[in-house]
């Protein structure tokens, strides 16, 4: 570490933006903790937190060279774990309907689960030495300084046990709750004005559902395979895992493919995620 700029950072929301945000501050102040109101502590699997978190996942490029930059050999660590991963480029990707030809371009796919990758990533950051997660805890509020110009930390409530307050002072607060973020309803309560919101709504639905191969050889070696949309031919992904296959397909309402939120319509669904093996 160099010179740290204070003695303590607190930062609201353990998912990936929590995660990376914790890991970065970790170099500039003397102790981050990292609060989030899901049990953390033993969970791999898919959390409330993080309601995608069943639903198909990839790493992008740029994320995956990120993440090696501030966790070197992350990589290879998923890699030896079983995870798949391989060139991006030479992933099975539909156009129309058109697979386009497969290229070399030295950009790395990592084929994880939600809940595997963030248990990778929040595992490492739980190795750092001045970094603390706190789990199954609420913010109630933000604490201010008199004049209420600035934060000094916040006021959380644990979810277990007797279910008592305590207050984190800090020199820095970083709100990383996502879309459940409850800042701009504190600093209106603060006497600032609310940050203004641009909200477009797509009307997008997701559907997936999980099914065991017998053999993964029925793949035929491919880590993905991913038909972009067009009004005839619905979007879709199938990502291959240890023996098993998530087939997702992505429908937007306005053509009115939107799944029933049943077994047999989920199965519907991803059924119709055809492409073609053609690579003209």
């Amino acid at each position: 570490m160099n010179s740290p700029v204070g003695d303590r950072a607190v930062v609201l929301g353990a998912s990936m933006a929590g995660l990376l945000a914790a890991r970065v501050l970790s170099e500039s102040y003397e102790e981050v903790l990292l609060v989030d109101r899901d049990p953390l502590t033993g969970v791999t699997g898919a959390r409330r937190g993080v309601p995608q978190g069943r639903h198909v996942h990839g790493l992008l490029a740029r994320g995956q060279q990120i993440l090696e930059e501030l966790f070197p050999g992350f990589t290879a660590e998923m890699t030896s774990s079983g995870v798949p991963t391989g060139d991006l480029g030479e992933l099975r990707w539909y156009f129309n309907g058109r697979r386009l030809l497969p290229a070399s371009t030295g950009l790395v796919c990592v084929s994880a689960a939600r809940p595997v990758l963030e248990n990778r990533v929040r595992e490492r950051v739980r190795s750092l030495p001045n970094v603390r997660i706190m789990d199954e805890r609420d913010v109630v509020r933000p604490l201010t300084s008199s004049d209420g110009r600035r934060v000094t930390g916040v006021r959380t409530h644990l979810r277990s046990g007797e279910g008592r307050e305590e207050d984190l002072e800090a020199d820095l607060v970083v709100d990383a709750t996502g879309r459940g973020s409850r800042t701009p309803v504190w600093l209106e309560e603060l006497g600032y004005r609310r940050p203004h919101e641009d909200r477009i709504r797509i009307d997008l639905t997701y559907t997936t559902r999980h099914y065991r191969l017998p053999d993964e050889a029925v793949l035929d070696g491919d880590l993905s395979i991913n038909p972009v949309s067009s009004p005839p031919i619905r979007a879709g992904r199938s990502s291959r895992g240890s023996r098993t296959v998530a087939a997702s397909c992505r429908s937007p309402a306005y053509w009115g493919t939107a799944p029933r939120p049943t077994p047999r319509g989920s199965s519907t669904s991803c059924a119709h995620c055809r492409y073609r093996t053609s690579t003209t």
